[in-house]
C-alpha cells in the first residue's frame, strides 16, 4: 500500500449553481493548510450577500507546502467583503470568525 488515497473534489461554487446545495449562510473552513484552494472554490460564496459568517481555521505553517500563504487567504476572504470579528491563535493555528 502506497499510503495514498485519491479522493473526488469540486468546488462548492460549482455545487450552489449546479442547485445540489443551498447557497450557505455560515460555512466552518477546516482543512488543514488547504484553505486558500478552498476559498478559491467558493468566491461567489463568499461575496454572496446571504453568507453571514465564515469561521476558518488557518495553517501557516502548512499553507507553502500547497504554495499559498496567509496573506492570500485573507485577500479572497476581505476581497469578498468579509471582516474579522474574532481571533485566537493555539498550536501554530489562527482561528477567525469574520463577517460582514
Amino acid at each position: 500500500m502506497s499510503g495514498r488515497v485519491e479522493i473526488r473534489t469540486d468546488r462548492i461554487d460549482d455545487a450552489v449553481a449546479r442547485g445540489e446545495l443551498p447557497m450557505p449562510a455560515v460555512i466552518k473552513l477546516d482543512v488543514e493548510g488547504a484553505e486558500v484552494r478552498a476559498l478559491r472554490g467558493m468566491r461567489r460564496v463568499l461575496a454572496a450577500s446571504g453568507l453571514r459568517s465564515l469561521f476558518v481555521e488557518l495553517h501557516p505553517d502548512f499553507l507553502p507546502s500547497f504554495g499559498d500563504s496567509l496573506s492570500e487567504a485573507e485577500r479572497i476572504i476581505e476581497g469578498a467583503g468579509l471582516r474579522t470579528v474574532y481571533e485566537s491563535s493555539r498550536a501554530g493555528q489562527i482561528h477567525r470568525i469574520y463577517r460582514r
